[in-house]
């Protein structure tokens, strides 16, 4: 099993490696090919890895679906005209993520102590000053993206709020993610940015990674 997973993912590297060239040396058929079999061969190395773990079946099949979810959102976002599809897409990936990272936490806090924790404070002020910035170029996706950005901030923070030794990497991909979609964000909306394909899928490639091998890492503790 342990030889199943190294090989899957190293082939999720080898395609992430594709599409990173791809956007670098702007040859779209790369990009085109290589995006779609990311979060397969993520969710089949996340699969594997859990498999014969004490792992509960309603944590597994809630990080699958985040991984579906975000391989819709991939194949959305690849065309021109399907932006807000891709962003539906991922937000209900974000949302399973939160799920996911409810469900593994074995405590319970006040609402109190988890907003006036720093981190989360300032995950919530990042994501507040991003939206402002952006309010004035966002037109009719105004009220889309701000749900968005509410939906992404959630799932860091319900990450960072993970016990588990674990968390860290979780809560690394977590972050990753938010750069990720804020550096895309800001390149649709606001003003094109240098390498922008190769920051936006750097970025998100290491996030899916990260979660996935941070949850997995879980299970075999």
């Amino acid at each position: 099993m342990e030889q199943k997973t190294n090989i899957l993912q190293t082939l999720f590297f080898i395609a992430g490696a594709v599409n990173l060239l791809g956007h670098l040396l702007a040859q779209p058929l790369l990009v085109q090919f290589s995006k779609p079999l990311l979060m397969p061969l993520l969710a089949a190395f996340f699969y594997f890895s859990v498999a014969g773990k004490k792992a509960p079946a309603t944590a597994v099949y809630g990080m699958i679906a985040a991984f579906i979810l975000s391989f819709f959102g991939d194949v959305a976002l690849m065309p021109e005209g399907y932006f807000t599809l891709g962003l539906g897409a991922f937000l209900l990936a974000h949302v399973s993520y939160i799920f996911v990272f409810t469900y593994l936490q074995k405590f319970h806090l006040s609402l109190g102590s988890i907003v006036l924790k720093p981190v989360v404070l300032l995950l919530f002020g990042a994501g507040i000053g991003m939206y402002i910035v952006l309010t004035p170029h966002l037109g009719a996706m105004r009220t889309p993206v701000g749900l968005y950005v509410a939906v992404i901030v959630v799932m860091a923070v319900s990450a960072y709020l993970l016990t588990q030794r674990v968390a860290a990497l979780t809560f690394i991909g977590a972050v990753l993610f938010m750069i990720s979609d804020s550096y895309l964000a800001f390149n649709k909306f606001y003003a094109p940015l240098p390498l922008s394909g190769v920051v936006v899928m750097g970025t998100y490639i290491t996030a899916q990674w990260c979660i996935a091998k941070g949850v997995s890492s879980y299970f075999h503790d």
